[in-house]
C-alpha cells in the first residue's frame, strides 16, 4: 500500500475517532422550574406557577458543556459553555433581543442541579414575558436512547430558529426567501416528529400560510395533498381548509374572467364542499350559474344550500336569491315565448320570497303583456298593495302600474283602439 494512502486512511480513522469521543456523556434531568420574578406584560399569572422541567446536556472533553432545557408552553432554552460557571442561554429566535442575554448559573450536589435561570428584563410594555429569575431543582433521571432523544431536541431548537428568521423575512416583505426557511425548517422537524404530531401540524401549517402569502398555489396545493390527510388538529386542519378555499376562489374568479364557467362553477363547487356556508363562495357559483343562464341548476344549487343554514335570516338569503335566479329564468323563457313556462317561474319565486312585492309586480306585467287584459293586471297590483305596506314596496308597485298602462297606452295606438 502506498505511503500516502496510509496516511489518509490513519487520518480518517483519527477523525472518526475524534467524533466518536468529542463528549464524554449525555446526562438527562428532570425536576421543577418555579417563576419568582417576571418581566414583561404578557406575563399574567404565570409567575405564580411551577412548572415541570426537562433539562439534558452534554459534558464534552474540552470540560465545556452543552445543553437544552424545556417546559410545556415555555421556550426550549439552550445553554453553553463552561462549567461550573455562568452559561449563556439563547432561545430559538432570529431577532437578538428576544434570544439572547440571559444565563444560568448551575450548582451540582451529587445527581442534583439547583439551577437559577436570568432571563433579560425587559420593560413591561412590552408584549412578551420573561423570566427575571426562576429556580429550577433538578435529579438525574436514566432513559433509554439519551444521545438520540438529545440530538432531536438539538434538532427543533434549528428548525425554530429557522422558522423564526422565516417569520421575520415573511414580515419585511422577503416572501421568497421565507419560503425556502420554512420549508428547510418543516424538513428538519419531519426528521425527529412522525406524521400527526402537533409539532409537524404546526411547522406544515407556517409553510402552508407562507406559500399563500407568495402566491405559490401550486406548491401551496402539492403540500396540501401530502399533507392534510395525516393532519391530526381540527385547528390545523380548519387553517389548510381556508387556505385552499383561498384557493380554490381564486381559480374560479379567473374563469369567470375568461367566461369559462365550467371550471368557475368546479372550483367553487370543491370550495362549497370544504365549507357550506361561506357565502361568498355561494356567490361566486350563483354568478357562474346566472351568467352560464343554468337557472334550473342555480335553483337546486341553493335549495341545498339552505339546509346548510340555521340562522333564519341566513336561509331567507338564500331563498332571496333563488327567488331571483327565477325570475331571470322567467325573462328567458318568456323571451323564449313560452309564457307559461315564464309564469310558473314566477310563482315558485314569490314562493321562495313572499316578502318582496317585486315578483308579484312581474306577474302581472307578464299577465298583462300575454293577455291584453290590464283592468285583470292592475287588480293584482291592487291586491299586492293591500299585502305589502313598506315604502319600497309601494314605489315598486306604482313603477310596475305605470309600465303597464303605457304599454297599454301604446298597443291601443298600435291598434287603432284609443279613442
Amino acid at each position: 500500500m502506498p505511503n500516502q494512502l496510509k496516511t489518509i486512511i490513519f487520518i480518517s480513522f483519527l477523525c472518526l475517532l475524534s467524533v466518536n469521543n468529542i463528549f464524554a456523556e449525555t446526562a438527562h434531568y428532570t425536576g421543577t422550574m418555579k417563576i419568582i420574578e417576571t418581566s414583561g406584560r404578557a406575563c399574567g399569572v404565570i409567575s405564580a406557577k411551577t412548572y415541570p422541567l426537562t433539562m439534558m446536556f452534554r459534558t464534552l472533553k474540552n470540560g465545556e458543556i452543552t445543553g437544552f432545557f424545556e417546559a410545556e408552553g415555555i421556550t426550549l432554552g439552550k445553554f453553553a459553555g463552561r462549567y461550573p460557571g455562568t452559561l449563556p442561554v439563547t432561545y430559538p429566535y432570529h431577532d437578538k433581543e428576544r434570544s439572547s442575554g440571559h444565563t444560568i448559573d448551575m450548582h451540582e450536589n451529587g445527581s442534583s442541579f439547583t439551577v437559577n435561570l436570568h432571563d433579560r428584563h425587559i420593560s413591561p410594555e412590552q408584549d412578551e414575558c420573561n423570566f427575571d429569575r426562576a429556580l429550577m431543582t433538578l435529579n438525574r433521571t436514566a432513559v433509554k436512547a439519551v444521545e438520540a432523544k438529545f440530538d432531536a431536541v438539538a434538532v427543533r431548537y434549528d428548525a425554530q430558529l429557522i422558522r423564526s428568521e422565516a417569520i421575520d423575512l415573511s414580515r419585511k416583505g422577503e416572501l421568497f426567501d421565507a419560503v425556502l426557511r420554512y420549508e428547510k425548517a418543516l424538513k428538519l422537524i419531519d426528521t425527529v416528529f412522525p406524521a400527526g404530531s402537533p409539532q409537524r401540524d404546526s411547522f406544515s401549517a407556517a409553510l402552508a400560510g407562507s406559500y399563500i402569502r407568495s402566491d405559490m398555489t401550486d406548491e401551496f396545493i402539492k403540500l396540501y395533498n401530502e399533507r392534510f390527510y395525516s393532519l391530526n388538529g381540527d385547528a390545523t386542519r380548519a387553517i389548510f381548509n381556508e387556505y385552499r378555499i383561498r384557493v380554490l376562489k381564486k381559480k374560479a374568479r379567473t374563469a369567470l374572467q375568461r367566461d369559462d364557467f365550467e371550471a368557475a362553477i368546479k372550483n367553487y363547487q370543491q370550495a362549497y364542499n370544504l365549507n357550506s356556508e361561506d357565502k361568498s363562495v355561494i356567490a361566486g357559483m350563483m354568478s357562474a350559474y346566472m351568467r352560464s343562464e343554468r337557472y334550473e341548476e342555480a335553483i337546486s344549487f341553493l335549495a341545498a344550500a339552505e339546509k346548510g343554514f340555521k340562522n333564519k335570516e341566513d336561509r331567507g338569503d338564500i331563498r332571496g336569491a333563488a327567488a331571483m335566479a327565477l325570475l331571470k329564468q322567467s325573462i328567458k323563457l318568456d323571451q323564449s315565448g313560452k309564457s307559461a313556462e315564464a309564469e310558473r317561474s314566477l310563482k315558485r319565486a314569490m314562493e321562495f320570497d313572499p316578502d318582496s312585492a317585486l315578483y308579484t309586480v312581474a306577474l302581472a306585467r307578464l299577465r298583462h303583456k300575454t293577455t291584453g287584459n290590464l283592468a285583470a293586471a292592475e287588480k293584482m297590483l291592487n291586491q299586492a298593495e293591500a299585502k305589502y305596506k313598506d315604502v319600497t314596496s309601494r314605489i315598486l308597485i306604482g313603477i310596475g302600474r305605470e309600465k303597464m298602462r303605457q304599454v297599454d297606452a301604446i298597443l291601443k295606438k298600435i291598434n287603432g283602439t284609443d279613442s
